[in-house]
């Protein structure tokens, strides 16, 4: 009986939360069926490559080679593995919980909706990607993982300088994992934005999971 009235008691308090990522999920539903069907979205995914095509620069995209690495999923898998063990030496449940929702999560969707959908990559990529392309694997990993450490340095955490700066560093490679996607020509700019709205769904079903195990453990102990 405690547990049904702490749920809906916490479904009222983050309704927010939970509407934002009905929204998120309709709006990459909506994308995720314009990408197939829309002759403009297709206009505008292959302007926007050729583009980025005829202005490429060598010393650029060796500089996007090395940011893109930091959006790898065996990258972020590692970094993952490295902070499980310190957050349980810490007895910090509902971070670890959050952590594997999130980027677990996301590596999940990544691959089903990569193979429901069946997209083929543009023809003026840089790099040798076998994987099909929307939505971006980088662009939804990066959100999903990165975005929790932004949303733990600053609001969940203090927000002293040291946070901060930690939160705009993190931000940045955030912003330049999927540009650099765009720029390495391994994906369309619809691409990067369907993986960037389902990291986002990712990262807001994490935080709304940390609050319910938190809140859930307080009222249990209590």
């Amino acid at each position: 009986m405690k547990l049904k009235k702490y749920i809906k008691k916490f479904t009222f308090q983050n309704i927010y939360l939970l509407g934002a990522i009905c929204d998120a999920v309709l709006l990459f539903s909506v994308l995720a069926y314009l990408t197939t069907t829309s002759v403009f979205i297709k206009y505008v995914n292959e302007t926007i490559a050729l583009s980025m095509f005829e202005s490429r620069n060598e010393q650029l995209v060796e500089i996007f080679k090395i940011i893109t690495y930091f959006g790898e999923t065996k990258i972020i898998a590692l970094l993952v593995l490295m902070t499980l063990p310190f957050l349980w030496k810490k007895n910090k449940k509902p971070e670890i919980f959050t952590l594997l929702t999130a980027v677990g999560g996301s590596g999940v969707l990544i691959y089903i909706f990569k193979h429901i959908m069946k997209a083929p990559r543009p023809e003026f990529s840089t790099i040798i990607e076998t994987s099909y392309s929307f939505p971006s694997g980088h662009s939804t990993i990066t959100i999903a993982f990165y975005g929790l450490l932004i949303w733990y340095f600053f609001i969940r955490g203090n927000t002293n300088l040291k946070n901060v700066m930690k939160a705009i560093v993190t931000t940045a490679v955030a912003l330049l994992i999927p540009l650099s996607r765009l720029i390495l020509g391994v994906h369309y700019f619809f691409d990067i934005i369907g993986g960037i709205i389902l990291g986002t769904v990712c990262l807001l079903t994490g935080i709304v999971i940390f609050r319910f195990v938190e809140g859930y453990l307080r009222v249990k102990h209590n």
